[in-house]
């Protein structure tokens, strides 16, 4: 069974803060945090509105590349 939507947002939420957390930690050879992509989560198996998940990604303030299908 799929969660409720606003306790997979929810979740959602705090997995971002908690990797954003950790690519605290993270950085190349340079000091540069690497190149974080990503496919459309939530959208998929739990139905939510990817608009909704991307608008927790962009608060976040990570800089990331979605990819989608490219039927899409």
């Amino acid at each position: 069974m799929v969660s409720p939507e606003d306790i997979v947002l929810e979740n959602t939420e705090l997995a971002i803060a908690d990797m954003k957390r950790q690519l605290d930690h993270i950085e190349d050879q340079e000091g540069r945090l690497l190149d974080l992509w990503s496919c459309r989560f939530n959208s998929g198996l739990f139905g939510v509105e990817w608009a909704r998940s991307r608008e927790i990604l962009e608060k976040s303030g990570l800089d990331v590349t979605v990819v989608t299908p490219a039927d899409d």
